[in-house]
């Protein structure tokens, strides 16, 4: 298993820029344990990590074309490693049947993850909804 030997910021590094960044869903089973746990709920979920990663990365990478996140800040302590992270995109197609707005995103994104034998085994994540919905023209309808 090529992710045993990968230290935890590496694997954690490895799923934002090359699974979020560059759509290589292909790359979750590599880095995502089978029996990780998501601490944050996904919009799109059946309770198994790695299919609502690919679920719902398929929804925004479709929503937002150009979906992309900028890592500002990691910080890596034993197996733990958290990024605080900008999200930027242009939503260009329908995002949870809401029909695509054509305006830009500019978002704060956190994410913690702990990362065990080269794969992530736990996640925990916060993303700035209310600035995605206000920046989409959709706040009043959200909020």
């Amino acid at each position: 298993m090529e992710g045993a030997s990968e230290a935890p910021e590496s694997v954690a590094r490895r799923l934002l820029e090359e699974v979020l960044n560059h759509g290589r869903l292909d790359l979750i089973e590599d880095l995502v344990a089978e029996d990780a746990v998501e601490h944050e709920p996904l919009p799109i979920s059946t309770g198994e990590m790695r299919s609502d990663l690919r679920a719902w990365l398929t929804e925004l990478r479709s929503a937002f074309p150009d979906y992309h996140v900028r890592i500002e800040d990691v910080v890596t302590e034993g197996e733990k490693v958290a990024i605080r992270e900008r999200i930027t995109g242009t939503n260009l197609g329908p995002l949870l049947g809401m029909p695509p707005t054509g305006r830009p995103i500019s978002i704060d994104g956190f994410d913690l993850v702990r990362v065990h034998g080269g794969r992530i085994v736990e996640h925990w994540g916060l993303t700035d909804g209310w600035a995605m919905a206000h920046q989409l023209g959709v706040a009043a309808a959200a909020g």
